[in-house]
């Protein structure tokens, strides 16, 4: 039924009917507005003229004229303005409605700016296009304000920004001085509502053609995939691979399957292709899956991993596969104050270096069950008691007489741990300064351990962790300072959050040759050795450790600060430090990292560096966003990275400008990208959203 209001109403004939001044006529979801309005009721055909208004869901156009047909919700508008959905305008001689939802445009253009004159504009010779779905153009020009940028006689885009379309992206190009003028091109295809593939091909002046494929996948709510390949035909002879693809799925019986593959042709291509400073600089490459169940007190493991690490002589290569692994977490035994845990493996294992070639599996079982007993506590103080037996089994062991370093004999290695850990009560006490209450806790803990049995440590081959257990006979004392005070919450109200902890420890050494394990004159890591600091600082028998403190101030939400320092007493002199910090206030951060450590051979090499980034900006609002980041090495007085982002953002469009160097091994380069934003649209440019520093 057709509703009309006007000022005045007239009829002719039977079917025939004219309104004026002020008409609105409504059908269903749809709602027509002009000065002047003929109809006929039988065929649902009408016109209008002056101040044309039409309205249906978020579909708006506005004219001089139209001609329309109620019944088949099709028309035409004459001179007409329009907009579907937020953010997709339209401006044409003549625009047509051809179904419930889909429009063509006929002389005009269409944009996302609310501009008289567009930032950026489609002007068009004729485009069809759905609401919320996308538009074709064709004989299409690209313009910018009024200036003609580029010319493409078809064209196809979304006219949403949350929707995927099949098709070419806009082409980009960016400049390098080790690689020259580039020119991308990249298709994007749609497989179904879960999945898409992206392929790029890139052309640089100085090196050729590279290639790229990503593709993603969600199978499920539960899944995900995501596989990257890169590919390069360098002319300088540094081309090559690589291969990254992470999966992930969680099995409704509890089962989650995980894999993680990294890989790359070689060091060299890494480093002249990688699109990253942590991408250049990571010395190893790691590939690994796993199997993995959760029940109530243990856990089931498959996995498999092969890890490359690079060396001057010879990159060290390891394979773990297949590997099999049941942990039981603590349980209790009956009643009794008694807890039992156990860790236990079965690994096919091989090892190559620049010392030994192991074959292409090495058998390796391992068992470790741990009995736990809690004591009651005595004037406030605790100790906890553990025993643990650990018993390994390998198929080979290491020799120095064989010409692969390694030999196929049995090696069974026995061990008897203890640790027992004392925790006396925490001293604390509640003042005031400046109108505010603060509670500060000293906590002192000791830890001895003591294990013996291993006396094969030179004859066994060092895979990972379970390898390099060693005798010791050790104990370990640290101090804890906590700091506490008052705090508000979002939601108005407080609570007690710590804004200050200092730590201080130190092992000592009853056993400083560890059962014959340390070797004097070299760098020696191995259990317990790496589990108070990240630092070497074993070349020699001693009986202390290097004193470690560590230090985090976090006065506000906003505001973080850690402090971490190795001091060595019996070189007299600080081993290692590094201070970090980083500050949130409004639409501007700061992050800051220095990290030192001495050149004390053979366990440490020296270092001096420091790491900041700075962000004034938001990407989702509009206006100017700025950011900074640097890598400066003291040592080689080398600005071995650096980063410089210029964005901006209007209502529909955004253009970002970065400089980017690098002066790492094999790349000595500078890099200018840039990225033009359309809203709804796309980017025009090779600098990644995701590479953003704000």
């Amino acid at each position: 039924m057709v509703i009309i209001q006007a000022d005045e109403q007239h009829r002719f004939g039977k079917h025939d009917y004219h309104a004026k001044g002020n008409v609105e006529m409504r059908y269903q979801d749809m709602l027509l507005k002009a000065d002047e309005v003929w109809g006929n009721d039988e065929t649902q055909d009408v016109e209008g003229e002056g101040n044309v208004s039409f309205e249906q869901a978020q579909q708006h156009v506005s004219g001089k004229k139209f001609k329309f047909n109620l019944a088949s919700r099709t028309g035409v508008f004459y001179d007409a303005k329009g907009r579907a959905n937020p953010g997709f305008i339209f401006e044409a001689r003549e625009v047509e409605k051809l179904d419930e939802d889909k429009y063509r445009v006929k002389n005009g253009f269409v944009t996302a700016c609310e501009d008289q004159v567009p930032k950026w504009s489609f002007t068009v010779r004729d485009a069809v296009f759905r609401v919320d779905r996308r538009v074709t153009m064709k004989h299409t020009f690209f313009r910018i304000k009024n200036i003609p940028i580029f010319f493409s006689p078809y064209l196809v885009a979304p006219t949403s920004d949350n929707k995927r379309q099949t098709g070419f992206l806009i082409p980009s190009t960016g400049n390098s001085t080790r690689r020259g003028r580039s020119v991308t091109e990249a298709f994007f295809l749609t497989l179904g509502r879960s999945a898409d593939l992206l392929a790029v091909a890139e052309y640089f002046s100085l090196r050729g053609m590279a290639g790229e494929l990503k593709f993603e996948a969600r199978p499920s709510e539960r899944s995900r995939i995501f596989a990257q390949t890169f590919f390069a035909q360098d002319r300088l002879g540094q081309g090559g691979k690589s291969v990254r693809i992470i999966a992930d799925n969680q099995f409704q019986n509890g089962f989650r399957a995980v894999a993680d593959v990294d890989e790359a042709s070689s060091r060299a291509f890494r480093q002249v292709y990688g699109d990253s400073f942590a991408t250049i600089v990571r010395p190893d490459e790691v590939s690994s899956g796993f199997l993995t169940r959760n029940f109530s007190t243990y856990s089931l493991n498959l996995f498999g991993e092969r890890r490359s690490t690079l060396f001057p002589d010879k990159s060290v290569v390891t394979h773990t596969f297949p590997s099999f692994n049941l942990f039981g977490h603590n349980r209790q035994i009956r009643d009794w104050p008694i807890y039992f845990s156990f860790d236990s493996a079965v690994d096919g294992l091989s090892r190559s270096d620049a010392q030994l070639s192991t074959p292409p599996v090495v058998q390796r079982f391992d068992l470790y069950p741990r009995i736990t007993v809690p004591l009651r506590k005595f004037s406030g103080v605790s100790f906890t008691p553990s025993f643990g037996l650990r018993e390994t089994f390998y198929s080979d062991r290491r020799d120095q007489e064989s010409p692969s370093g390694v030999v196929a004999r049995n090696l069974v290695r026995s061990a008897f741990d203890f640790q027992g850990q004392f925790n006396w009560p925490g001293l604390e006490k509640i003042f005031e300064f400046r109108g505010k209450r603060y509670k500060h806790v000293v906590e002192p803990e000791i830890i001895y351990r003591y294990v013996s049995g291993i006396d094969e440590f030179d004859k066994t081959i060092r895979f990972d962790e379970r390898d390099i257990m060693s005798d010791t006979n050790e104990v370990e004392y640290s101090l804890n300072n906590r700091f506490f005070s008052r705090r508000s919450t979002s939601d108005g109200g407080t609570s007690t959050s710590e804004f200050l902890s200092v730590r201080i420890a130190q092992k000592y050494f009853f056993d400083p040759t560890f059962g014959g394990a340390l070797i004097p004159g070299r760098r020696n890591v191995f259990s317990p050795l790496n589990t108070l600091t990240a630092f070497a600082f074993e070349d020699g028998y001693r009986r202390f450790s290097p004193i470690i403190s560590r230090l985090r101030f976090t006065p506000a939400r906003r505001y973080s600060v850690d402090f971490r320092m190795d001091y060595d007493q019996q070189f007299q002199r600080v081993r290692a430090s590094s201070i970090s910090g980083s500050t949130f206030i409004s639409n501007n951060s700061v992050a800051l990292t220095y990290y030192n450590t001495r050149n004390l051979p053979p366990t440490q090499f020296p270092s001096n560096q420091v790491r900041a980034t700075l962000v004034h900006g938001n990407s989702l609002k509009q206006g100017l966003n700025a950011g900074f980041s640097l890598n400066y090495d003291f040592n080689s007085h080398k600005l071995q990275y650096s980063n410089s982002q210029l964005a901006y953002n209007w209502d529909c469009c955004g253009v970002a400008l970065e400089l980017r160097q690098f002066h790492l091994g094999a790349r000595i380069e500078t890099q200018l990208r840039f990225t033009f934003s359309l809203k709804n649209i796309g980017s025009f440019g090779n600098l990644r959203k995701q590479e953003r520093l704000f």
